[in-house]
């Protein structure tokens, strides 16, 4: 399994690293085999990957953690996400009400309502007309991939603990993420995360494959490389589509195979982890930053532009992890027992 954990992380990064560099060649109008319409966009490429990645983690993670009940891995799950969401939505709160003073991009996304939508994770949600907060456009998916993790730990847990409250927040979930099951925004990425949680099963026993399964694993590679390079796959509006989401899926599977027969170098592991630890904070905070280089062409155009945008995003993302996401765990642990402190008053 550590071979699969291994392979993982890096697919995990590789895969926030793209969306960044997607979104930076988009904006700066650079590297133009990755968009739309010569391909379809990297950045929709990554975050299909991305969900394989989380359902395998997150099915990995209930099914090693056998005594964690629903409550406690719905508060972990949360907290995860929100601990570096809340500074990066207050920031950007700041310099955005600051550099849009004349005329906000999209208006009436700094208000209150919003920003507490957002902290709840309801944006773009079924019954729900919360938009992203401020620019960041790409918010949308953080939500999505929590409530799956509420479908599915809640349906799996609660069947485990035999838990009513558990099993009826999973119906909320579902019924929250109808617009992404079929059609809309992100179409079809909760069943990637599921099919990602399947793989793990289906491999969680298994920590290597012997150098003869890159006999089928290789040329199943070039053949999905070749499918996934045919404009008559392509989604249409080159973003998301099930069936170019099968073969993304396809491509995430056997690179968890071909990861398998593979013994990384330490040092790559350990650039892995480090960096790993702030491409959560990256995601969240690079969509902004890239959006205000652009809106003032503070870089200009062109390629120069996305690889200078690009590695602002990085930098300023790593900067702001370091309070937040690089120490979450702390700051998680001592929240609980706040409100562990919080019921035991209440409860007198």
């Amino acid at each position: 399994m550590d071979k699969n954990l291994n392979t993982l992380l890096i697919l995990r990064l590789l895969a926030t690293f793209a969306v960044v560099i997607g979104h930076a060649a988009s904006f700066f109008g650079a590297f133009d085999f990755t968009q739309w319409p010569h391909s379809p966009y990297l950045q929709s490429m990554a975050v299909t990957i991305f969900f394989a990645v989380s359902g395998f983690t997150i099915a990995w993670v209930i099914d090693t953690r056998q005594s964690v009940g629903f409550l406690r891995f719905a508060y972990d799950r949360y907290m995860r996400l929100a601990i570096p969401l809340l500074p990066v939505l207050s920031l950007f709160w700041i310099v955005e009400a600051l550099l849009y003073r004349a005329e906000h991009p999209y208006p009436g996304s700094l208000s209150v309502n919003v920003f507490l939508g957002n902290l709840a994770l309801l944006q773009n949600m079924a019954g729900f007309d919360t938009p992203p907060f401020g620019t960041n456009r790409a918010l949308w998916t953080i939500s999505v991939e929590y409530w799956i993790y509420i479908a599915y730990g809640g349906a799996l847990l609660g069947l485990r603990h035999r838990s009513i409250g558990a099993l009826a927040l999973a119906l909320l979930a579902v019924v929250l993420l109808v617009p992404y099951v079929s059609g809309g925004r992100g179409d079809g990425l909760p069943m990637v995360w599921l099919a990602g949680a399947g793989l793990y099963h289906l491999l969680k026993n298994v920590d290597t494959i012997p150098n003869s399964g890159l006999l089928i694993v290789m040329p199943a590679l070039a053949l999905n490389a070749y499918l996934l390079g045919s404009q008559s796959f392509w989604p249409s509006g080159g973003e998301f589509s099930p069936l170019y989401n099968i073969q993304l899926f396809a491509l995430f599977a056997l690179l968890m195979l071909a990861g398998m027969t593979i013994q990384f170098p330490k040092w790559i592991m350990k650039g892995a982890v480090k960096a790993g630890a702030c491409a959560y904070t990256i995601y969240l905070s690079h969509y902004p930053i890239q959006e205000a280089l652009w809106k003032f062409d503070v870089l200009g155009s062109g390629t120069k532009a996305a690889l200078v945008a690009t590695g602002i995003s990085i930098a300023a993302g790593w900067a702001l992890s370091l309070p937040f996401e690089q120490r979450y765990k702390g700051i998680r642990d001592k929240i609980a027992r706040l409100l562990s402190e919080f019921a035991k008053l209440w409860g007198r």
